[in-house]
């Protein structure tokens, strides 16, 4: 990859009346195994992914990433299912740490021209997890039909506690969140509700009271309704609009 020497790739490639069979085909610690009908062009195909340092490969700007999953790809390029698990251990940017992401999916009667606009979607898991593994969030949601249904994901009255996350407890976080989230739409035209509280809470050893955040997003712009909050009795109140598009 862009002229690096990334590994090797082996395995075994058989061809059985007209039916490619994947035994092992490996490149690093990523593995295929399954079959190909070159006659019907229909694929299943059990990939393995194991790449921990997946910046190594691919240059994305400060960013760490490392990936663990195990699919299974099923059908053809216009009427395809993906299952399984599809897991994120590992999430910086620069010296921030974002939480990891557990998930259990099955996306079916996909089409590779209408990715997340044709099938059905199922997340039957959905966690995000601390440096030490704690769990910050657990959640489901199903799509029955991408084409013509509109997501509705609601999460009401949730707490985030700041210092039970690791890299925000050493930088001297503290404090209780309380937030909600709605996020209705399609890939397309979507709309995202986000309200936060907080009586009290620490950044860095500055302590902040009385935090206000009521902001919507849609796929024309982020609409600050309310932002406030104080810093030694000092009251910052911010609202307005932003347009992503012209």
């Amino acid at each position: 990859i862009d002229n690096r020497y990334t590994g090797e790739l082996k395995g075994n490639i058989n061809v059985i009346n007209s039916v490619l069979i994947f035994d092992q085909l490996a490149w690093r610690k990523n593995t295929i195994n399954g079959t190909y009908n070159l006659n019907t062009q229909t694929a299943d195909i059990y990939l393995h992914v194991d790449e921990q340092q997946l910046e190594n490969l691919y240059d994305v700007g400060g960013l760490t990433v490392s990936v663990n999953s195990d699919l299974r790809l099923q059908g053809r390029l216009d009427d395809f299912s993906v299952t399984g698990d599809l897991n994120v251990p590992r999430i910086q940017y620069s010296d921030i740490v974002i939480p990891s992401i557990e998930s259990t999916i099955a996306y079916r009667n996909g089409d590779i021209n209408k990715i997340l606009k044709k099938g059905s979607l199922d997340i039957t898991k959905f966690i995000l997890r601390g440096e030490e593994g704690e769990e910050i969030l657990n959640t489901s949601t199903k799509v029955a039909d991408l084409a013509t249904s509109q997501l509705d994901f609601v999460l009401n009255d949730k707490q985030l506690d700041l210092t039970s996350i690791k890299g925000f407890k050493e930088k001297g976080y503290n404090g209780i969140i309380n937030y909600s989230l709605i996020l209705r739409g399609d890939i397309d035209d979507f709309f995202v509700d986000i309200k936060a509280e907080s009586d009290n809470f620490s950044v860095s050893g500055f302590s902040f009271n009385n935090l206000s955040i009521d902001a919507q997003v849609n796929n024309k712009g982020l609409n600050i309704g309310q932002l406030y909050l104080e810093y030694e009795n000092n009251p910052l109140l911010l609202n307005g609009y932003v347009t992503f598009t012209p």
